[in-house]
Protein backbone atom coordinates (compact mmCIF):
# COMPACT_ATOMS: atom_id res chain seq x y z
CA UNK A 1 0.00 0.00 0.00
CA UNK A 2 2.58 2.14 0.83
CA UNK A 3 5.30 1.23 -1.96
CA UNK A 4 2.08 1.22 -4.53
CA UNK A 5 -0.85 3.27 -4.07
CA UNK A 6 -1.82 2.87 -7.48
CA UNK A 7 -2.17 -0.35 -7.36
CA UNK A 8 -4.73 -0.03 -4.07
CA UNK A 9 -6.37 2.55 -6.22
CA UNK A 10 -7.08 0.27 -9.19
CA UNK A 11 -8.28 -2.78 -7.39
CA UNK A 12 -10.86 -0.82 -5.11
CA UNK A 13 -13.93 0.07 -6.25
CA UNK A 14 -16.29 2.20 -4.16
CA UNK A 15 -20.45 3.17 -3.98
CA UNK A 16 -20.90 5.37 -0.99
CA UNK A 17 -23.86 7.53 -0.47
CA UNK A 18 -22.61 10.34 -2.88
CA UNK A 19 -22.41 8.93 -6.23
CA UNK A 20 -19.49 11.34 -6.90
CA UNK A 21 -20.67 12.23 -10.83
CA UNK A 22 -20.80 15.60 -12.07
CA UNK A 23 -24.53 16.71 -12.26
CA UNK A 24 -24.09 19.28 -15.40
CA UNK A 25 -22.15 15.88 -17.21
CA UNK A 26 -23.95 13.25 -19.16
CA UNK A 27 -23.74 9.73 -17.97
CA UNK A 28 -21.20 9.04 -21.21
CA UNK A 29 -19.48 11.99 -20.53
CA UNK A 30 -18.69 11.11 -16.42
CA UNK A 31 -18.35 7.81 -17.67
CA UNK A 32 -15.47 9.06 -20.19
CA UNK A 33 -13.88 11.27 -17.72
CA UNK A 34 -13.84 8.52 -15.05
CA UNK A 35 -12.61 6.17 -17.10
CA UNK A 36 -9.67 8.53 -18.43
CA UNK A 37 -8.31 8.69 -14.98
CA UNK A 38 -8.21 5.72 -14.78
CA UNK A 39 -6.60 5.30 -17.83
CA UNK A 40 -9.26 2.19 -19.08
CA UNK A 41 -7.63 0.56 -22.06
CA UNK A 42 -10.82 0.22 -24.81
CA UNK A 43 -12.74 2.79 -22.98
CA UNK A 44 -15.57 3.62 -25.61
CA UNK A 45 -16.12 -0.49 -26.40
CA UNK A 46 -16.42 -1.12 -22.20
CA UNK A 47 -18.20 2.00 -21.61
CA UNK A 48 -21.47 1.19 -24.55
CA UNK A 49 -21.38 -2.13 -22.87
CA UNK A 50 -22.31 -0.75 -18.96
CA UNK A 51 -24.73 1.73 -20.19
CA UNK A 52 -26.45 -1.23 -22.59
CA UNK A 53 -26.44 -3.79 -19.80
CA UNK A 54 -27.08 -1.32 -17.05
CA UNK A 55 -30.04 -0.18 -18.69
CA UNK A 56 -28.58 3.92 -19.36
CA UNK A 57 -28.19 3.55 -22.91
CA UNK A 58 -30.93 5.52 -23.91
CA UNK A 59 -30.74 7.57 -21.02
CA UNK A 60 -27.13 8.49 -21.63
CA UNK A 61 -26.97 11.72 -23.33
CA UNK A 62 -29.00 13.18 -20.31
CA UNK A 63 -27.33 15.12 -17.27
CA UNK A 64 -26.64 13.30 -14.71
CA UNK A 65 -28.27 15.86 -12.15
CA UNK A 66 -31.89 14.65 -13.84
CA UNK A 67 -31.36 11.25 -12.69
CA UNK A 68 -33.24 9.40 -10.07
CA UNK A 69 -31.48 7.77 -7.00
CA UNK A 70 -31.79 4.50 -8.90
CA UNK A 71 -30.20 5.37 -12.05
CA UNK A 72 -27.54 6.99 -10.04
CA UNK A 73 -26.63 3.75 -8.64
CA UNK A 74 -26.55 2.04 -12.16
CA UNK A 75 -24.51 4.94 -13.08
CA UNK A 76 -22.09 3.70 -10.35
CA UNK A 77 -22.03 -0.24 -11.59
CA UNK A 78 -21.52 1.42 -15.42
CA UNK A 79 -18.48 2.73 -13.99
CA UNK A 80 -17.40 -0.01 -11.80
CA UNK A 81 -18.56 -2.20 -14.99
CA UNK A 82 -15.95 -0.16 -16.69
CA UNK A 83 -13.17 -0.18 -14.10
CA UNK A 84 -13.43 -3.85 -13.08
CA UNK A 85 -11.91 -3.24 -9.86
CA UNK A 86 -11.03 -7.01 -7.65
CA UNK A 87 -12.03 -5.10 -4.56
CA UNK A 88 -15.44 -3.12 -3.73
CA UNK A 89 -16.49 -1.36 -0.48
CA UNK A 90 -20.29 -0.57 -0.29
CA UNK A 91 -21.32 1.78 1.99
CA UNK A 92 -25.41 1.27 2.24
CA UNK A 93 -25.60 0.63 -1.29
CA UNK A 94 -29.36 -0.54 -1.43
CA UNK A 95 -30.80 3.41 -0.16
CA UNK A 96 -32.99 4.39 -2.66
CA UNK A 97 -33.33 1.85 -4.95
CA UNK A 98 -36.13 0.38 -6.18
CA UNK A 99 -37.37 -3.35 -6.38
CA UNK A 100 -35.85 -4.04 -10.10
CA UNK A 101 -32.74 -2.15 -9.17
CA UNK A 102 -32.08 -4.18 -5.95
CA UNK A 103 -32.50 -7.20 -8.01
CA UNK A 104 -30.05 -5.94 -10.62
CA UNK A 105 -27.41 -4.81 -7.86
CA UNK A 106 -27.92 -8.11 -6.45
CA UNK A 107 -27.32 -10.11 -9.62
CA UNK A 108 -24.21 -8.10 -10.22
CA UNK A 109 -22.57 -8.03 -7.07
CA UNK A 110 -23.28 -12.16 -7.65
CA UNK A 111 -21.32 -12.25 -10.71
CA UNK A 112 -18.39 -10.03 -9.84
CA UNK A 113 -18.04 -12.24 -6.76
CA UNK A 114 -18.27 -15.47 -9.31
CA UNK A 115 -15.33 -14.31 -10.83
CA UNK A 116 -13.01 -13.61 -8.02
CA UNK A 117 -14.06 -10.09 -6.84
CA UNK A 118 -14.50 -9.60 -3.22
CA UNK A 119 -16.98 -7.28 -1.79
CA UNK A 120 -17.40 -5.74 1.68
CA UNK A 121 -20.82 -4.33 2.05
CA UNK A 122 -21.98 -1.96 5.21
CA UNK A 123 -25.55 -2.10 5.46
CA UNK A 124 -28.46 -2.05 7.94
CA UNK A 125 -30.70 -3.53 5.50
CA UNK A 126 -30.00 -7.35 6.30
CA UNK A 127 -32.79 -8.91 4.47
CA UNK A 128 -31.18 -7.30 1.19
CA UNK A 129 -27.80 -8.37 1.37
CA UNK A 130 -27.87 -11.82 3.48
CA UNK A 131 -27.53 -13.81 0.76
CA UNK A 132 -24.44 -12.43 -1.00
CA UNK A 133 -22.67 -12.84 2.67
CA UNK A 134 -20.03 -15.18 3.08
CA UNK A 135 -18.57 -13.74 6.90
CA UNK A 136 -21.04 -11.36 9.18
CA UNK A 137 -19.82 -8.50 11.17
CA UNK A 138 -21.63 -6.66 13.71
CA UNK A 139 -21.02 -3.83 14.93
CA UNK A 140 -21.57 -1.89 17.90
CA UNK A 141 -20.33 1.90 18.78
CA UNK A 142 -17.73 0.93 16.31
CA UNK A 143 -16.35 -2.27 17.05
CA UNK A 144 -17.03 -5.85 16.41
CA UNK A 145 -19.48 -7.41 18.63
CA UNK A 146 -20.01 -10.44 16.07
CA UNK A 147 -18.10 -12.13 13.61
CA UNK A 148 -19.83 -15.31 11.96
CA UNK A 149 -19.68 -16.87 8.78
CA UNK A 150 -22.99 -16.54 7.27
CA UNK A 151 -23.58 -20.31 6.96
CA UNK A 152 -23.98 -20.14 10.45
CA UNK A 153 -27.11 -17.62 11.02
CA UNK A 154 -30.27 -17.66 9.01
CA UNK A 155 -31.39 -14.24 8.00
CA UNK A 156 -34.10 -14.29 10.48
CA UNK A 157 -31.31 -15.71 12.98
CA UNK A 158 -29.37 -12.65 12.21
CA UNK A 159 -31.95 -10.42 12.47
CA UNK A 160 -32.88 -11.52 15.77
CA UNK A 161 -29.61 -11.47 17.15
CA UNK A 162 -28.88 -7.79 15.34
CA UNK A 163 -32.34 -6.07 17.20
CA UNK A 164 -31.61 -8.27 20.45
CA UNK A 165 -27.57 -8.62 21.21
CA UNK A 166 -28.30 -11.00 23.96
CA UNK A 167 -30.62 -13.62 22.28
CA UNK A 168 -28.91 -16.72 21.10
CA UNK A 169 -28.67 -18.18 18.19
Amino acid sequence: IKNEPSLLRQALGVISHASHFYGDLTARENLIFFGRLQKIVGLQDKMEKALQKTGLKKFSDLPVKTYSSGMNKRLNIARLMIHQPQILLLDEPYTGLDYDSINFFNDFLGEFKQAGGTVLIISHQIETCFDLSDRILILEQGKVRQQERSSDFSCSDLLREYQNPHSSK
